[in-house]
């Protein structure tokens, strides 16, 4: 899954890469084996010599997030999720609009 750096110990992502191998729930406990890749390519055998590497620290989901397609009427809905790296990563994060600050009407942030 592809994700965004939010702050240098926050990142933000789809939910859905944390479902069970079903689909029907989020595996929190799975995920947070897994590690976050920053300016690479995971896909090679060999990490770009200015890679950075963070463990996760702890995943939330969205809590109305239900990716059950049998139960949950909004299935593809709420589908966000936030992870804390365990080590602070030295990249910008994306520029994010400051807390109060609206976006006027017909303006793309």
């Amino acid at each position: 899954c592809g994700a965004s750096l939010i702050s240098s110990t926050w990142v933000l992502t789809a939910a859905h890469c944390f479902n069970n191998e079903e689909g029907t729930a989020p595996d929190l406990e799975t995920g947070a084996l897994a590690s976050v890749y920053f300016g690479s390519n995971i896909n090679t055998s060999q990490l770009e010599a200015d890679a950075q590497v963070s463990a996760i620290a702890r995943i939330i989901i969205h809590p109305s997030y239900d990716p059950n397609q049998e139960t949950s009427p909004n299935a593809n809905d709420y589908d966000i999720a936030l992870i804390e790296l365990s080590s602070a990563i030295t990249l910008t994060p994306v520029a994010l609009l400051a807390p109060g600050v609206e976006t006027p009407a017909g303006i793309k942030p």
